[in-house]
């Protein structure tokens, strides 16, 4: 049985004052990195996207 998302809630802090500079491509928990993560996220969504359109 497939499942059907209805609302994706997406929160986030923001604090001022604090000047840092963006981290990139941070090593994450398994050996990936966020770039690596992302593009898998991505690929895996357009997986499902059209096996939905094939139906």
């Amino acid at each position: 049985m497939p499942i059907q998302i209805n609302e994706l809630i997406i929160r986030a802090n923001v604090v001022e004052g604090k000047e840092t500079a963006p981290q990139e491509a941070s090593a994450a928990p398994g050996g990936l990195n966020r770039e690596e993560i992302i593009k898998e996220c991505v690929a895996h969504v357009l997986e499902v996207i059209n096996k939905k359109l094939e139906r």
